[in-house]
């Protein structure tokens, strides 16, 4: 699917609404992904339902950032939030709600992204996993809505 930009149909993002509000674009993405892993099933579904599991592959990177607050609620309506901070001082979070979730099976959640207190985006992803023998594929689609990365909208 392409990139769809989605401009304020008063002004152009940067100006001022004739409210007075600045004006507010967004661009659509979506993607797919699909990973087969040499492991069962169980195991996969543990990397992404266990938060202790999850914490050793969904973070920053090693000596850069710093987990500041980890949840993890694997339920409909459960919640699972990442925060932390990078050396230079920006945090970043990660703030989920499952909307839907079949163990061993699929994993549907909405999420925002966070730089700082500002979010930058909100998403829906959908992940499913199927046993293929000995072997796992993990299947994602995510779809999102995310500030476009100017200038003014980095300040």
């Amino acid at each position: 699917m392409p990139i769809r930009t989605c401009e304020d149909p008063v002004a152009a993002d940067g100006q001022k609404t004739e409210s007075g509000t600045p004006s507010r674009s967004v661009v659509h993405s979506m993607f797919d992904l699909e990973r087969t892993y040499d492991v069962p099933v169980s195991r996969v579904w543990k990397a992404l339902s266990n938060m202790n599991a999850k914490a050793k592959w969904f973070a920053g990177s090693a000596g850069k950032w710093q987990v500041l607050e980890r949840q993890m609620d694997v339920r409909v309506g459960g919640r699972e939030l990442l925060r932390g901070r990078w050396d230079s001082g920006t945090v970043t979070t990660f703030d989920a709600v499952y909307q839907d979730v079949i163990p061993r099976e699929r994993l549907v959640y909405s999420y925002q992204m966070f730089i700082d207190e500002r979010k930058i985006s909100v998403s829906l992803a959908t992940l499913q996993l199927q046993a293929r023998g000995s072997r796992t594929t993990w299947t994602s689609t995510a779809s999102s809505g995310a500030r476009p990365r100017t200038a003014s909208s980095l300040s």
